[in-house]
C-alpha cells in the first residue's frame, strides 16, 4: 500500500494522462491486428517488448510495417517524447520515453502509451515514478500469469502515483537526471575503452611491440622473431576438480565451498559475484584456485565452453568442480597474465569453441588432449610482460569506471528510495530541505 506523505498527493496512474490529446493512455493492438505478414523493410516503426527497456530505449531491434497499416492502427500510434511501459516483464511496468528517430511508431501489443499532462506533472518524474521500486511493486501484486508476470491497461491505470507540487516534481526530474547522465558518460566511457581494449588485443597478441618483419603461419601472420608453441609446452598442469552431484548444490553465496560453473565467466577471476556449492563430502575436494593460475571451463554451454580467468591470489577456502581446469604455468618460459590475454582473445575464443565436442546443443565439452596441442604464437617472455602490462593497464581503467559505474547506479538507486516518496524533500524557491 503506497502511504501518503505530507504535502505529496496520491492519485492513479490515470490521472497524470493529457485528458486533451486523444489515445493518450492506450494500449497496443490485439495479436490478431499485427501480425508478422504485416511488417515491411520500410514505413512506420513498431516499437518492440525488447525495446523497452528499464528507464532508457534501445535502438537495436528494429522492425516496420506499412502507412497504410499504421493509420488502421491510429489508436496504437506513439510518438516521440511519450512514455511506452512494457505489460510484460521482465521487470513488470518498466517504461522509457519513446527517442526522435522517427515521426511515429506504432506500439506492439504488449506496449502501453502514456502522455503526461505536462502543465500539472513533469513527465520525467512520472516516468522514474514509473520504474520505481514502489511502483513496481504495485504493478507485481496486480500482475496475472504464471511463467512470466503480464499487467493489463486497466489494472494499470488504477496503480498509485505520489506527486508533490510541480516545482518539486521538475527539481526531482532534475537531481536525477543529472545522476542518469553520469551514469551514461560512464558507460561510454567504459565502452570505449573496452572498444581500445580489443584493438590492441589484436594488435599485439598478434604483431607484438615495434616488429618491422612478419611471416606467414599456420595461424596467420606473426613477427619473424616469435614462434609457433602448442600450449603444452608452456601449461605443465591441467587439473580438474572434484565432481558435484545436483542434490548437494545450496542456494547461498560465496563461502568456503566448491565454486560453481558459472565463476569462469570473465578474464578476471571474480568469485566473490557467484555462488558456491556446498557438498556433504567436501573432504573430497582438492584443487583450489592458486595465484597466477588460470581456471578453464572445460565443460559449459556452447558460447562459454573454453571461457578462463587469471588467478591473481590464492584462495585456499575454494574448489573446483571437475567442470573446471586449473592450468598451470612453466613461469621460466611463460607469464601467466599474458596467456590469460591469449586465452580471452576473441580469435583463440573460437578456435577453442571448434574443438568442443558434444551431442546436446546446450552442452559442450573439451577434451584435454585438444585444448593442450592448440598453437599460440610465442614470443619472448619479457615481450610476453610488456604486453600482459599494456593490457592490464586498460584493464584496470576498465574496472575502475565499472565501480564507479555501480556507486552512481547506488546513489540513483538511494534517492529514487527518499526523493519519490517524500522522505527527504528537496529545495524548492528559497524552502528548506525537510525529513521525514
Amino acid at each position: 500500500m503506497v502511504c501518503e506523505t505530507i504535502d505529496f498527493r496520491e492519485i492513479t496512474l490515470e490521472e497524470v494522462t493529457d485528458q486533451k490529446i486523444a489515445y493518450s493512455f492506450a494500449g497496443g493492438p490485439f495479436g490478431s491486428d499485427l501480425k508478422a505478414s504485416d511488417y515491411s523493410d520500410e514505413g512506420i516503426r513498431i516499437i518492440q517488448l525488447q525495446n523497452i527497456k528499464d528507464g532508457y530505449f534501445d535502438n537495436e531491434y528494429k522492425i516496420y510495417t506499412t502507412k497504410e497499416k499504421a493509420d488502421q492502427l491510429i489508436k496504437c500510434n506513439i510518438f516521440p517524447g511519450d512514455i511506452i511501459i512494457a505489460k510484460m516483464a521482465d521487470p513488470l511496468a518498466r517504461a522509457c520515453i519513446v527517442p526522435e528517430h522517427e515521426d511515429r511508431y506504432v506500439m506492439a501489443s504488449d506496449g502501453i502509451r502514456l502522455v503526461v499532462d505536462e502543465n500539472q506533472f513533469n513527465k520525467y518524474y512520472v516516468l522514474y515514478y514509473i520504474n520505481s521500486p514502489v511502483f513496481r511493486n504495485q504493478a507485481i501484486e496486480n500482475g496475472t500469469g504464471t511463467t512470466r508476470l503480464r499487467i493489463g491497461l486497466n489494472n494499470l491505470r488504477q496503480l498509485k502515483v505520489l506527486v508533490p507540487s510541480l516545482d518539486e516534481q521538475n527539481k526531482i526530474a532534475e537531481i536525477l537526471i543529472t545522476v542518469d547522465n553520469a551514469i551514461s558518460k560512464t558507460e561510454a566511457i567504459i565502452e570505449q575503452t573496452e572498444k581500445v581494449k580489443k584493438g590492441l588485443m589484436q594488435q599485439l597478441l598478434s604483431k607484438g611491440i615495434g616488429h618491422t618483419k612478419l611471416k606467414n603461419t599456420e595461424i596467420g601472420e606473426i613477427p619473424e622473431e616469435w614462434e609457433i608453441i602448442a600450449l603444452n609446452r608452456i601449461i605443465i598442469a591441467l587439473e580438474a576438480g572434484v565432481s558435484v552431484n545436483s542434490e548437494n548444490r545450496l542456494k547461498q553465496q560465496y563461502e568456503k565451498g566448491i565454486l560453481k560453473t558459472s565463476a569462469v565467466t570473465n578474464r578476471i577471476f571474480n568469485p566473490l559475484e557467484h555462488k558456491a556449492i556446498l557438498p556433504n563430502e567436501i573432504e573430497r575436494a582438492e584443487i583450489s584456485p592458486q595465484k597466477n593460475c588460470i581456471i578453464i571451463s572445460r565443460m559449459n554451454t556452447p558460447a562459454l565452453v573454453g571461457a578462463s580467468s587469471y588467478v591473481d591470489r590464492d584462495y585456499d577456502d575454494l574448489f573446483l568442480p571437475d567442470r573446471l581446469w586449473q592450468a598451470t604455468i612453466d613461469e621460466q618460459i611463460a607469464n601467466s597474465l599474458w596467456l590469460s590475454y591469449i586465452l580471452t582473445w576473441s580469435s583463440m575464443r573460437a578456435r577453442i569453441r571448434d574443438i568442443a565436442t558434444g551431442t546436446s546443443g546446450s552442452m559442450k565439452n573439451i577434451s584435454k588432449k585438444a585444448f593442450l596441442d592448440l598453437h599460440i604464437a610465442f614470443p619472448k617472455i619479457e615481450e610476453q610482460k610488456r604486453i600482459a602490462n599494456i593490457l592490464s593497464s586498460i584493464d584496470e581503467k576498465i574496472i575502475k569506471e565499472n565501480q564507479t559505474l555501480v556507486q552512481l547506479k547506488n546513489i540513483k538507486k538511494g534517492l529514487m528510495q527518499v526523493l519519490l516518496t517524500g522522505k527527504i524533500r528537496v529545495e524548492v524557491d528559497d524552502q528548506e530541505v525537510v525529513t521525514t
